[in-house]
């Protein structure tokens, strides 16, 4: 009997691109396979992944793509480096590591007046485990905004003040633009059930770099849409425009009633140039909805422009490969497929004129967030979330996300899984997502309902929380890798009980937005200006959004520099000026901070006007002075954060806005 010990951790070297040849097939396979299958194997009946698999990604079949003088395929490989049981030494190789498919003269029509043209069939690469973190846009809350957080519940981005008008934010998420990272948001004031506002494009830095706004004299943009297509130069947006209507079917009487015509638009982002519009009045007549005038707090009156009837209410819109459009409608029940040619109805999923039969076991009502996971010549994959309710009427004892199956040739639709939600939150009257996680597993927002939920391929719930029990909401969450390095310094507080060595010195640190920092140096000084020493040898690690440290003894000056995980700086605070309290506060702290006051010692009238005492001039990283008190107030920027609580199994909760605590 022998025992091995584990191999050492997969180590790449640069990745090198070169054609595929037929020695390659059996190693692509492989690779696509297992890609696939981790991706979509969930949703997928095991007999029909194993024709699709065999069909797309046998090495026969992947020969006779490398054959096809029509494609062209490309390979990444990269030097491996693999502890080799029984041997002394590393055995190096170049391994596949990724794939792309290039099928010429593509047919597709956005496309199709250029001369040379290409489609990008298939891109697989290993999957790696990176950093992803948490992305929200809490709302009917002390401070609505976007909001970044890790997976521990930890605060890393607060965007209050820092981005847009105010208002609300919606839809926070990662999305690709100039072929690099940025974020997306919506941005705008809320009515009852839509909006009014602007789609943000904001770089690693939290810089706004583009404004996408609705065209074609059209009202601003709503919250519903805002995500950009798969090749980052268009953007898809929801517009909610009110008209005057015939509304005598409807029981509005005594003149012309208000509709809500609602409609989606395919921008250019830069130039704002409409590529696609469509108005659902001119292909969804208001009989197909199943919410009348005046029926609930979000269906409108009928009688106003500020209170239109909203019939449709359009809440998502994806695109599929060839172009046509995937659009969700709550108030219709429906999920359809548009034609980019004239608007026309391709098919339609659930409500009153389903194009489908739907199979036991699949229902869904009030839905929202309808998005293409995948499609052949005979099957659309699926998936969407089924609210089950508009908060009047329920059609299931939870809210769900789903994955569901459209077989194009029997006309059928099946429910392949259903993720429920949890008890604490169990029915979302609105709002709401689900998103698939590159691991296979399922990301969800509870809308209405502030929770957030993740569930593994086999439907195991492996993380729930919540950050508020009630009144407070969402529209979506999002879970996604990110990397950011915000203009702004790191904030930093240093406080002492007293100027003697005999007293503690502790430091707050934080940097709001920064996903790089692992652990901070600390600098300190006797004197403004003066030598700068190590306060140990050893950085102190990072913890939380805000990093507390406490030393013996009392150093009047500090700076604090932030380090990345291979010890690298990055960039530091300002000087600071240890703050200590005076004699007649000193009473209410400690030995690492004071109490918050709550009283006044003095009337308004008996207040003592003086001349401020103890200032002093501090020069700063550029050179320049200013005045410093003896009295500071505290800015790390935990203060303007949006605080949580996590648990693993995780449940959350709101404590104003600034961390998220995990047990």
């Amino acid at each position: 009997m022998s025992t091995t010990s584990p191999p050492r951790p997969l180590t790449l070297a640069p990745i090198h691109l070169r054609p595929a040849t037929q020695s390659d097939a059996p190693a692509i396979a492989s690779l696509g396979s297992r890609v696939f299958t981790l991706t979509f194997g969930h949703s997928l009946p095991a007999q029909d992944l194993q024709t699709y698999l065999s069909e797309s990604y046998s090495p026969s079949a992947i020969n006779k793509d490398i054959l096809d003088p029509a494609k062209s395929m490309t390979v990444a490989t990269a030097t491996t480096t693999a502890n080799i049981q029984c041997q002394t030494d590393d055995r190096k190789e170049r391994e596949i590591v990724g794939f792309a498919l290039l099928t010429r003269n593509s047919h597709e029509p956005c496309v199709e007046h250029l001369a040379s043209r290409a489609e990008l069939q298939r891109l697989c690469q290993r999957v790696v485990t990176l950093r992803s973190y948490i992305f929200l846009g809490p709302y009917q809350t002390e401070q609505p905004a976007p909001y970044i957080y890790d997976n521990q519940g930890n605060l890393v981005w607060s965007g209050y003040g820092a981005v847009g008008a105010g208002g609300q934010y919606h839809g926070l998420h990662v999305c690709s633009y100039n072929s690099s990272d940025h974020l997306c948001v919506f941005t705008g004031f809320q009515f009852e059930g839509f909006s009014r506002g602007t789609g943000l494009i904001l770089d690693n830095a939290y810089r706004v770099v583009e404004n996408v706004v609705a065209q074609a004299g059209n009202v601003p943009n709503d919250q519903h849409e805002f995500s950009l297509t798969r090749d980052g130069n268009t953007a898809l947006i929801t517009i909610y425009r009110p008209i005057q209507h015939d509304l005598s079917d409807y029981g509005i009487s005594g003149g012309q009633g208000w509709i809500m015509n609602c409609a989606f638009q395919e921008v250019e982002i830069g130039t704002n140039r409409v590529i696609f519009q469509w108005n659902s009045l001119d292909h969804v007549d208001p009989s197909y909805g199943y919410v009348l005038p005046n029926a609930s707090e979000v269906s409108g009156t009928g009688f106003s422009p500020s209170s239109a009837w909203d019939y449709f209410h359009i809440n998502s819109v994806a695109k599929f490969t060839n172009g046509d459009y995937l659009i969700s409608a709550r108030h219709t029940s429906t999920i359809y497929r548009i034609s980019p040619k004239d608007g026309s109805v391709v098919w339609s999923l659930g409500g009153k004129s389903s194009s489908f039969s739907l199979e036991p076991g699949f229902n869904f009502t009030f839905q929202h967030d309808a998005r293409v996971l995948l499609e052949n010549k005979t099957t659309v994959m699926l998936s969407l979330f089924d609210n089950a309710s508009n908060g009047y009427n329920q059609s299931a004892p939870t809210s769900a996300g789903m994955i569901a199956r459209l077989d194009l040739t029997r006309k059928s639709a099946t429910l392949m899984n259903r993720y429920p939600a949890p008890e604490t939150a169990k029915i979302s009257a609105s709002q709401g997502n689900l998103q698939l996680l590159p691991n296979g597993n399922a990301f969800l927002g509870w809308g209405s309902s502030a929770y957030i939920s993740e569930y593994t391929r086999e439907g195991e719930n492996v993380l729930e929380g919540h950050f508020a029990t009630t009144g407070s909401m969402h529209y979506r969450a999002f879970k996604a890798n990110f990397s950011a390095n915000p203009t702004d310094a790191p904030a930093a507080y240093v406080y002492a009980p007293n100027d003697t060595q005999q007293a503690s010195t502790t430091w707050y640190v934080s940097w709001n937005g920064a996903t790089e920092v692992r652990s901070w140096q600390i600098y300190t000084a006797s004197e403004s200006g003066g030598k700068v020493t190590k306060l140990s040898n050893t950085s102190i690690p990072k913890v939380g959004f805000e990093t507390i440290h406490s030393a013996k003894g009392f150093f009047p000056f500090s700076v604090i520099e932030a380090l990345d995980g291979n010890g690298k700086a990055i960039r530091n605070t300002t000087t600071q000026r240890t703050f200590v309290p005076g004699q007649a506060l000193g009473s209410a702290c400690s030995d690492s901070g004071c109490a918050v006051a709550t009283s006044y010692a003095f009337t308004p009238q008996e207040l003592p006007l003086k001349a401020e005492s103890g200032s002093a001039t501090v020069m700063g990283d550029s050179g320049a002075a200013s005045t410093t008190s003896d009295t500071p107030t505290r800015t790390t920027s935990a203060n303007a954060g949006s605080s949580l609580s996590i648990c693993r199994y995780l449940i959350w909760s709101f404590i104003g806005m600034g961390m998220i605590t995990m047990s």
